[in-house]
């Protein structure tokens, strides 16, 4: 942690990033920000988890790589910082899976980390309120996702899932079978259970939504 200046009337923001030089040039945005009174720094989720503890912070501003560690946490009511922090991710979302889960754990939406420093200023500032970053092509991409590939895949079984892994690393029925200690015809019940819960026609369309699953 790092803390740079402190001035409570103001708005806090906790700053997280692995990687040090985005951390500064967004330390630098906000600092120069006459409404923003203070600024932590934190490189990893465990440094986050302590700091959200430590501090009533307005704005949680933290990198897509380190929420993924904590996007089951944040929507649950007992996370500490589930009542008045506002989270706005550093960094666009490269899958549709990823911009999925941020939007329903109700971060806020998300600044790219090379943004202009006024747009890294007024994205904490909305969100400092309580207004939503997302755009409706963004939210419409992430139910889209949902509806095509997120609730078949949720929709699979815990074994259903393994003999879908499986199927999609090119084992036949017999290979995952033996792999899994059943009986093929057990596999081939459980084969036709996946494809018709994920409306895929053969395997290969079945491991086409398993790929894009994936990409949470």
């Amino acid at each position: 942690m790092v803390p740079l200046q402190e001035e409570e009337t103001m708005t806090m923001v906790l700053l997280a990033h692995s990687h040090p030089g985005v951390r500064t040039w967004v330390r630098d945005a906000l600092t120069q920000a006459q409404d923003v009174g203070f600024v932590a720094e934190a490189s990893n989720d465990a440094e986050v988890r302590s700091l959200i503890l430590q501090v009533r912070w307005n704005v949680a501003l933290i990198s897509c790589s380190l929420l993924n560690g904590m996007l089951a946490e944040m929507a649950e009511p007992s996370w500490p910082a589930s009542e008045g922090v506002h989270v706005v991710v550093l960094g666009a979302p490269d899958r549709d899976g990823v911009l999925y889960r941020l939007w329903r754990a109700a971060a806020l939406g998300y600044v790219v980390e090379d943004a202009a420093p006024e747009i890294i200023v007024e994205a904490v500032r909305a969100a400092a309120h309580g207004r939503p970053l997302w755009t409706e092509e963004q939210i419409a991409q992430a139910q889209s996702w949902w509806d095509e590939v997120g609730s078949k895949l949720e929709a699979l079984t815990e074994r259903e899932r393994q003999v879908l892994d499986l199927m999609a690393d090119g084992l036949s029925n017999r290979q995952i079978a033996e792999r899994l200690l059943l009986t093929e015809n057990t596999i081939q019940t459980h084969v036709r259970h996946v494809l018709s819960k994920l409306a895929a026609s053969n395997r290969v369309e079945a491991a086409m939504v398993l790929a894009r699953g994936l990409k949470y």
